[in-house]
Protein backbone atom coordinates (compact mmCIF):
# COMPACT_ATOMS: atom_id res chain seq x y z
CA UNK A 1 0.00 0.00 0.00
CA UNK A 2 1.26 3.47 -0.83
CA UNK A 3 1.28 6.60 1.33
CA UNK A 4 1.15 10.08 -0.24
CA UNK A 5 3.01 12.76 1.72
CA UNK A 6 2.32 16.49 1.67
CA UNK A 7 4.15 19.51 3.08
CA UNK A 8 2.71 20.53 6.51
CA UNK A 9 2.64 24.29 5.88
CA UNK A 10 1.20 24.31 2.36
CA UNK A 11 -0.33 20.80 1.99
CA UNK A 12 1.50 20.48 -1.33
CA UNK A 13 2.19 16.93 -2.50
CA UNK A 14 5.81 15.93 -1.82
CA UNK A 15 6.36 12.21 -2.35
CA UNK A 16 5.02 8.68 -2.35
CA UNK A 17 6.38 5.93 -0.11
CA UNK A 18 5.48 2.36 0.77
CA UNK A 19 3.28 2.13 3.89
CA UNK A 20 4.57 0.24 6.90
CA UNK A 21 2.51 -2.46 8.58
CA UNK A 22 1.28 -1.88 12.14
CA UNK A 23 2.25 -5.17 13.84
CA UNK A 24 0.11 -4.68 16.96
CA UNK A 25 -3.10 -3.68 15.16
CA UNK A 26 -2.52 -6.39 12.55
CA UNK A 27 -2.16 -9.09 15.22
CA UNK A 28 -5.32 -7.91 17.02
CA UNK A 29 -7.49 -7.80 13.89
CA UNK A 30 -5.98 -10.72 12.03
CA UNK A 31 -5.72 -8.50 8.95
CA UNK A 32 -2.97 -6.24 7.67
CA UNK A 33 -3.28 -2.75 9.12
CA UNK A 34 -1.07 -0.05 7.63
CA UNK A 35 0.40 2.96 9.40
CA UNK A 36 -0.25 6.42 7.98
CA UNK A 37 2.28 9.00 9.20
CA UNK A 38 1.47 12.62 9.97
CA UNK A 39 0.97 14.82 6.90
CA UNK A 40 0.25 11.84 4.70
CA UNK A 41 -2.79 10.07 3.29
CA UNK A 42 -3.75 6.85 1.56
CA UNK A 43 -5.82 8.88 -0.94
CA UNK A 44 -4.18 8.88 -4.37
CA UNK A 45 -3.36 12.38 -5.66
CA UNK A 46 -4.46 13.39 -9.17
CA UNK A 47 -2.03 13.31 -12.07
CA UNK A 48 0.28 16.36 -12.27
CA UNK A 49 -0.78 19.26 -14.50
CA UNK A 50 1.46 21.90 -16.05
CA UNK A 51 1.68 25.11 -14.01
CA UNK A 52 -0.25 23.52 -11.12
CA UNK A 53 0.60 21.96 -7.77
CA UNK A 54 -1.45 19.30 -6.01
CA UNK A 55 -2.86 20.35 -2.63
CA UNK A 56 -4.45 18.06 -0.02
CA UNK A 57 -7.43 19.32 1.98
CA UNK A 58 -7.45 17.58 5.37
CA UNK A 59 -11.06 18.63 6.09
CA UNK A 60 -12.62 17.23 2.92
CA UNK A 61 -9.89 14.60 2.44
CA UNK A 62 -9.59 15.52 -1.23
CA UNK A 63 -6.80 16.60 -3.53
CA UNK A 64 -7.13 19.68 -5.71
CA UNK A 65 -5.00 21.71 -8.08
CA UNK A 66 -3.62 25.16 -7.37
CA UNK A 67 -2.16 27.31 -10.11
CA UNK A 68 1.50 28.13 -9.59
CA UNK A 69 1.98 31.89 -9.81
CA UNK A 70 4.16 33.03 -12.67
CA UNK A 71 7.58 34.22 -11.50
CA UNK A 72 8.12 37.94 -11.45
CA UNK A 73 10.23 39.17 -14.34
CA UNK A 74 13.83 39.87 -13.52
CA UNK A 75 14.74 43.52 -13.32
CA UNK A 76 17.60 44.68 -15.51
CA UNK A 77 20.92 45.05 -13.75
CA UNK A 78 22.15 48.61 -13.80
CA UNK A 79 25.90 48.79 -13.70
CA UNK A 80 27.38 51.28 -11.33
CA UNK A 81 29.17 54.15 -12.99
CA UNK A 82 32.19 55.81 -11.55
CA UNK A 83 31.54 59.38 -10.52
CA UNK A 84 33.92 61.99 -11.85
CA UNK A 85 35.62 64.26 -9.38
CA UNK A 86 35.05 67.93 -10.10
CA UNK A 87 37.63 70.42 -8.85
CA UNK A 88 36.10 73.74 -7.95
CA UNK A 89 38.65 76.51 -7.39
CA UNK A 90 38.45 78.35 -4.02
CA UNK A 91 36.89 81.80 -4.01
Amino acid sequence: MLVYHYYPATYEYIATTEARIDPIASSRTGELVYLCPAYATFIVPPEPLDDNIRIFNETTEEWSYQLVPAPEPELPVIEETQEEEINIPPM
